[in-house]
């Protein structure tokens, strides 16, 4: 899928903890965190929130299911696993107005 530059505000939490982050790029299928992962996410699925602020002072959330892309190393890397059919419409609208990566 291609990839799109975008800089907005990342939350993941699993049943045991949290950690913001920001996008690098994303995509429709995941994204590239400027943070690599802890390792409490690197094995488990977790919920991510995309959290993208509009120009009028605005925030829109946007909810799924990913999990860290797997290797032997840890990642920056997050590949969403289920989306909402809501969730998917709103990133598609979000990737029409963003610059791809080249």
């Amino acid at each position: 899928a291609p990839r799109f530059n975008a800089s907005m505000t990342v939350l993941i939490s699993n049943h045991k903890k949290a950690f913001r982050s920001q996008t690098e790029n994303i995509s429709l299928s995941g994204l590239l965190l400027t943070d690599t992962l802890p390792e409490e996410f690197s094995k488990n699925y977790f919920d991510v929130i995309i959290i993208q602020e509009t120009e009028a002072g605005r925030k829109n959330y946007l909810l799924f299911r990913g999990r860290a892309i797997q290797g032997r190393l840890r990642t920056p890397r997050v590949v969403f696993e289920s989306l909402a059919h809501d969730s998917q419409q709103k990133l598609s609208e979000l990737c029409k107005n963003l610059e791809p990566v080249t």
